[in-house]
């Protein structure tokens, strides 16, 4: 007979043996028989084994899922089966029913699999006695051992776990692992009495890349530096991606301030290589906190701002550096922060104001038109100029809000003053977040239609960088805009690409001179070779041209030589508020001042 074999007779045997409630102590092979007929064809893994855990039967589900041969395991220990790290759970089972005699709970533990040294399958392992109880207390008892396999239900779990604590693009670790992997550092450095150092860092104009070329350009840039500083952290060492393109690494081992600076070079480093993305060559800068435990914060989350405030000082300082915390600092970020909040509160309430600075045509002078500036007066720090607030605006994504805010009060009141007979137009400045939103040229065109102002009389800036880096998203807005009869001026020209390649391509009717080529305008025979190209330029595409920043009379006798046909500047007036430019217009005085300067009794 088989190991497996069920004789009739044999069970018929050992059942009359069970029910008579014979003294003698049944076969092995008895309980093997009567097992094998109750489980029928259970897929359960079915062990017989004594007390000291000796196998005494083993079913051919056993066999089969582990491939290990009858042989192979009767009359070995438990442990043969057993994943080492295990033992002891298998142990406890055996224990607890010897000691009480009652059912014990059921375990999930591993066992070997022999065809593969570096898997293991994972059951739910029950115990149940089957000793005849008429047989007394010197028949040591048989222990039913039935294993369920549930490795699929364990790796299931597993990928469970691995994707709440993984960031799903990159496969780093996330924020909320990262904060556990910190708790447990604070926790060794606390037991050793050690310090350690952790980093925050994100990627400098990552915004242009993922705007100009795509979201799965970005993707995939992220994906590769999210490669290149894996394959190069030292053992320990764990990096996370925190969302979009932040980042932190956990220095555990970085126990010196100058350990921590080292990895903050080595990251800098291996970011400056370019980044093969698709057919584009990238290159990126980054900005870097490092906080040190227990100096910077001692907690997870106290030490990750701690970096993450460095970061942004670095970010304000130049960019593509790295700072370590300093509790200065820390005043500073929340300066900023309150200084935020009561940006978004003033944008809220409509309580910035803007204000206008006239251009004045060099040939008659007469004020032409105005440029709307935004200007934030502060209930604390006085009159505040773009310069002091834009970057604060853009960071907290409140440009395009501004800018939106900046163009309906300027349409509304030029239509205002057009209507009080003064003939002039305005030039409104767009940011690129602006640009970007998708019902920019529809909601533009419903302030211009609000506001009642001719489309002729509103001219739209955007520098030369917007308009390059976005040309693919902007080209069909402007188009639509240009068809209404506004005027699309380029600003700052001269500073970026200043290329005719790229004035062809989009619906320009004027440049505007950036400022800083005036400066070295110091009498009118000067040869500013720049400036003169610009004006040619301009006047062959049949741009009309504006010059900024005009200071001198020798500055407007050099731009009239050259037939450039407005300005603005200092020498005219600063910009003004509402009240104070509806005087200047009545008054006309830009016209009397440009005269005299002409005349050289400036």
């Amino acid at each position: 007979m088989t190991a497996n074999a069920i004789d009739a007779h044999e069970l018929a045997r050992s059942l009359s043996q069970l029910m008579a409630g014979s003294e003698s102590q049944p076969s092995i092979e008895v309980y093997a028989n009567l097992l094998q007929f109750l489980v029928g064809v259970n897929s359960d893994l079915l062990l017989l084994v004594d007390t000291q855990g000796r196998i005494h039967y083993c079913n051919r589900n056993v066999r089969d899922a582990l491939g290990l041969d009858a042989e192979d395991v009767v009359g070995q220990p438990l442990h043969v089966l057993v994943h080492q790290p295990d033992h002891h759970l298998a142990d406890n089972l055996l224990a607890a029913f010897a000691q009480s005699g009652i059912t014990p709970p059921s375990i999930e533990l591993r066992l070997n699999c022999k065809s593969e040294a570096d898997q293991f399958l994972w059951v739910q392992m029950s115990a149940s006695s089957m000793l005849n109880e008429n047989a007394g207390q010197s028949v040591p008892p048989i222990i039913c051992l039935s294993a369920k396999d549930i490795s699929a239900q364990k790796r299931a779990e597993a990928e469970i776990e691995h994707q709440l604590a993984h960031d799903n693009l990159t496969g780093l670790v996330n924020r909320a692992q990262f904060i556990v992997e910190v708790d447990e550092a604070i926790a060794r450095a606390k037991e050793n009495e050690q310090s350690f150092m952790l980093m925050f860092f994100d990627l400098d104009r990552f915004k242009t890349i993922n705007d100009s070329l795509g979201h799965s350009v970005g993707d995939l840039l992220l994906q590769a530096i999210a490669q290149r500083l894996a394959d190069a952290q030292a053992p320990g060492d764990v990096l996370a991606r925190f969302g979009g393109d932040e980042f932190g690494l956990l220095l555990p081992n970085a126990v010196s301030p100058e350990s921590g600076q080292q990895a903050c070079e080595k990251v800098l480093s291996l970011l400056a290589e370019p980044f093969s993305i698709e057919s584009y060559q990238l290159s990126i800068d980054t900005s870097i906190g490092l906080a040190r435990y227990p100096d910077h914060g001692t907690s997870s989350v106290g030490l990750v701002q701690s970096a993450d405030i460095a970061m942004y000082h670095v970010k304000e300082t130049g960019k593509n550096n790295y700072a370590v915390f300093d509790s200065a600092m820390n005043m500073d970020r929340f300066a900023q922060i309150q200084l935020e909040q009561e940006l978004r509160r003033a944008l809220a309430k409509s309580e910035l104001e803007v204000h206008y600075q006239p251009v004045v045509s060099l040939s008659s002078g007469e004020i032409t038109g105005v440029e709307a500036l935004a200007r934030w007066n502060h209930p604390r720090l006085g009159l505040m100029a773009p310069s002091r607030f834009l970057d604060l605006a853009e960071e907290a994504g409140l440009v395009a809000d501004l800018d939106n805010f900046v163009q309906r009060c300027a349409m509304q009141q030029v239509s205002e003053w057009q209507a009080a007979g003064h003939d002039i137009y305005v030039s409104i400045n767009a940011s690129a977040a602006q640009l970007e939103r998708e019902e920019f040229a529809s909601t533009f065109a419903a302030t211009l239609k609000a506001s009642g102002i001719a489309a002729a009389n509103v001219k739209l800036e955007l520098t030369e960088k917007t308009l390059i880096k976005r040309k693919q998203s902007i080209v069909a807005k402007l188009n639509y805009l240009r068809d209404l009869g506004v005027g699309i001026a380029a600003d700052d020209f001269g500073t970026g690409y200043s290329s005719l390649s790229y004035l062809k391509d989009f619906p320009l009717t004027s440049l505007k001179i950036d400022q800083s080529f005036m400066r070295d305008i110091t009498d009118e025979n000067d040869t500013a070779s720049l400036v003169d190209a610009i004006i040619a330029m301009a006047h062959g595409l049949g741009f009309s041209v504006v010059a900024e920043g005009v200071e001198t009379a020798a500055q407007i006798r050099y731009l009239l030589a050259r037939q450039c046909g407005e300005a603005q500047g200092y020498i005219f007036s600063a910009p003004l508020n509402a009240e104070k430019m509806l005087a200047l217009l009545v008054s006309n005085s830009a016209k009397e001042r440009r005269r005299a300067h002409v005349l050289g009794n400036h």
